[in-house]
Formats: C-alpha cells, structure tokens, sequence
C-alpha cells in the first residue's frame, strides 16, 4: 500500500490513525473488549456448557475458553491455575509434612488422596526439593533430640511413628559418618 501511494509505512499507519480518529472509528482492540464486557454475564455463566455458550454468542465451540481467558484477563481476574499455585503454597507446610499420612493431609484439607499427592509432588518440583531432603533437613534441625532421647520420647515429642523414629535415628547416623569422612 506504502508503494502505491508513494509513502513510507510509518506514513500510512500515521494516516490510517488520523482516520479512525476523524472517522471516529473504535480501534479493533476496544471494540473485542467492548464485546467481553457485553456478553461478560453469558461467558461466566457456570450453569452454562461450553456449546450453549458458543450458541448463545454466536461463535465456535473451541473460541469460548479464549474468550472466557480473554475477559478474565480483562477484569484482571487470576487464572485458574494461579489459584491452584496460591492453595499451593498458603498449605504447604502441611502438604510437606513427613508425619502426616496421604489421607490425614487429604483430611485435613478437605480434598481427596489423589489430588493432595499429585500437588504435594508439583510443590516438590517447584520448590526445587525432594522427599529424601526433607528429611534430612528435620534430622539436621533436631539432631540434638535424636542423639539423646530414645525413640519412645521421640515418638511421643513429635508424634511419630516408631519405623519414622527410629530411621531418623539412623539417617542421623549416617549424615554423621558421611560429615567425619
């Protein structure tokens, strides 16, 4: 276009600007959001299936998670997964826990089993740690008690179990011998 009428393309978008504003023409940008907004009550309707939706707004099937991710985005809305991310790490002093079992944690969350071990693992990841770490970091922070009480007043200080106890006992053992070689 720049060519055919002997300008250079800033020209041109200058021009078209200069357009839209005497032709009082709406960017494609305002008009998209303008359209969000109005259809906004349709596109967060829950009671809604994705093709009722899609048929109510008049367009495809596939465009309504767009759509619904475009005015989120707009009314600044977290995503979904940055919610998930959020419940994550406000609960992960219990999801971490070594001394709670799947379902105590599940329990105490009020989610099922699978659901609590599959976060629990994507916390790990994130938090760029392991299983066997933490482990080590409890038998470190309390290397004192573990050297000098016995594994009943070990289970009873810290509600363990006997078979938790008395590996952290050993892990112990081991962390030392591997700190003298």
């Amino acid at each position: 276009m720049a060519k055919l009428f002997g300008k250079t393309e800033g020209q041109i978008l200058r021009d078209r600007a200069t357009l839209r504003k005497i032709l009082k023409i709406k960017k494609l940008k305002d008009i998209h959001q303008a359209w969000l907004l109005a259809n906004q009550e349709v596109l967060q309707d829950s009671s809604l299936k994705k093709e009722e939706i899609a048929q109510k707004l008049g367009i495809e099937p596939k465009q309504v998670y767009r759509k619904k991710g475009q005015l989120r985005k707009l009314l600044n809305q977290p995503h979904y997964n940055d919610l998930v991310q959020a419940w994550r790490l406000d609960n992960q002093d219990i999801l971490l826990s070594l001394h709670l079992t799947i379902s105590e944690i599940a329990q105490l969350l009020d989610r099922n089993e699978r659901y609590i071990v599959k976060n629990r693992m994507i916390l790990r990841k994130f938090l760029g740690i392991t299983k066997q770490d933490q482990k080590r970091t409890w038998v470190l922070n309390h290397s004192q008690d573990l050297e000098t009480l016995s594994i009943e007043e070990l289970q009873q200080k810290y509600n363990l179990r006997h078979s938790i106890a008395k590996t952290y006992k050993r892990l112990l053992i081991e962390l030392k011998q591997n700190e003298n070689e």
